[in-house]
């Protein structure tokens, strides 16, 4: 399921899904961005903040920091591409909060794209080894209705058990595509 998108967007995000293999910027090792960056790989959880790291595209290292602590978001900052979060906690479930989205990112591979008034609720429920992700994600600007992407089921590592560092991203590929073939 994709975004229902305004009609005056519906041809960029349709040029985006037939070129996407030349215009994702995740290929020119910009960032995934929220929510496309999906679910982190470890969580990090101290009295005041969560740290999510994630493995991007298996040669980046990302990571978000998440205040718990009842802060309000960030005013008068610059758009990043995994905006500015702050979490609560609803009995089990984690709910991060994020806005101040950059622009830059897609929500998806797809070449669903979204304006400055992107704002994403991410929903983390762990049961046992499982965590569950489930994001709403709404954009007034460009969407007929919220998006409610396909929830993400995980079965955790086990304990003790990180991710390593890896090399930076070094966009290569760009140049010697041939083909149209992408996905």
């Amino acid at each position: 399921m994709r975004p229902s998108y305004k009609p005056q967007y519906q041809a960029t995000v349709e040029n985006n899904f037939n070129r996407q293999q030349f215009l994702d910027p995740a290929f020119r090792c910009q960032p995934q961005g929220v929510p496309r960056v999906g679910v982190p790989r470890e969580i990090v959880q101290t009295p005041k903040a969560l740290y999510f790291f994630y493995v991007q595209y298996e040669n980046n290292n990302v990571f978000r920091a998440i205040p718990t602590d009842g802060r309000s978001h960030t005013k008068d900052v610059d758009a990043m591409a995994n905006g500015d979060s702050v979490g609560h906690w609803e009995g089990d479930t984690l709910i991060v909060d994020v806005t101040n989205l950059s622009e830059d990112t897609w929500l998806d591979k797809d070449g669903d794209i979204h304006s400055s008034e992107l704002h994403v609720i991410e929903r983390f429920t762990r049961q046992g080894n499982i965590l569950h992700y489930a994001v709403t994600v709404e954009d007034p600007e460009m969407f007929t209705k919220p998006w409610l992407p396909k929830p993400i089921t995980v079965i955790l590592g086990q304990p003790g058990e990180h991710i390593g560092e890896n090399y930076p991203c070094s966009e290569r590929s760009t140049p010697h595509l041939a083909t149209d073939d992408h996905h």
